[in-house]
């Protein structure tokens, strides 16, 4: 997972592999080293024609400027995987010190630039591919169930919901496979997520994540090329 406790040290992992004659599966070092910038690949992604949410980049010791495009946003480091630093406190539903602290916060605990991203306020898809003999096959797509969620909670994927069991968003965030969206809106997210495997040079295996908007507008979060393939 890493070489020297340094989580962004991943990308590396496959050079070093590949420099003693052997073979890992999963990403390659370039493709490691474009995903895990959310900035980049959001860049690289929209070059490419893939729906993104509008964002906004704050660099540390840049203060909070007013952003370019309408509440809500959620506020999130530029380089960090697993959900690191997001919280509910991270979705922003109107301009004011709240969105002030979302960012200081990213600039203290990361040392790294904060994305202040459009808040795509809807449901959240999973759409895993794996490759056989090199040609991507995208397999079921799934679906957070947030029903559980109370209307104040927003309804993400944070840390909690991902790594500390004792939470209520933990307990309450299955995935329901297939997801059951429309066939057309399921059409679009297979092409989205096909171009964003092919945009990133990704092989093996790939875990792409998009929010549906109330029109059922896919729109591509992160790609994630180094997936938790885990039970």
């Amino acid at each position: 997972e890493a070489l020297l406790g340094e989580h962004r040290d991943v990308a590396m992992v496959p050079a070093v592999c590949r420099s003693l004659g052997r073979e890992c599966t999963g990403g390659s070092t370039p493709g490691l080293t474009l995903t895990l910038d959310k900035w980049l690949c959001k860049s690289l992604l929209q070059a490419v024609g893939v729906s993104v949410p509008e964002a906004q980049l704050i660099f540390p010791g840049e203060a909070p400027r007013e952003v370019a495009f309408p509440p809500p946003w959620i506020v999130k480091p530029t380089r960090a995987d697993a959900s690191e630093g997001i919280t509910a406190a991270s979705v922003i539903r109107e301009p004011g010190e709240a969105l002030a602290e979302a960012v200081r916060r990213i600039h203290q605990d990361f040392s790294q630039a904060a994305i202040v991203e459009q808040f795509i306020a809807g449901r959240e898809l999973n759409i895993s591919l794996l490759a056989e003999y090199d040609q991507p096959s995208v397999l079921a797509i799934a679906e957070i169930d947030f029903s559980a969620f109370p209307p104040e909670l927003p309804r993400i994927v944070d840390f909690d919901a991902k790594w500390r069991p004792e939470t209520f968003v933990f307990q309450n965030t299955p995935r329901l496979i297939p997801a059951p969206i429309p066939e057309e809106t399921a059409v679009v997210v297979r092409e989205m997520a096909l171009a964003a495997w092919n945009a990133t040079g990704s092989r093996d295996y790939i875990r792409v994540d998009m929010r549906l908007d109330d029109d059922l507008q896919p729109f591509v979060l992160e790609v994630n090329i180094n997936p938790d393939i885990t039970p």
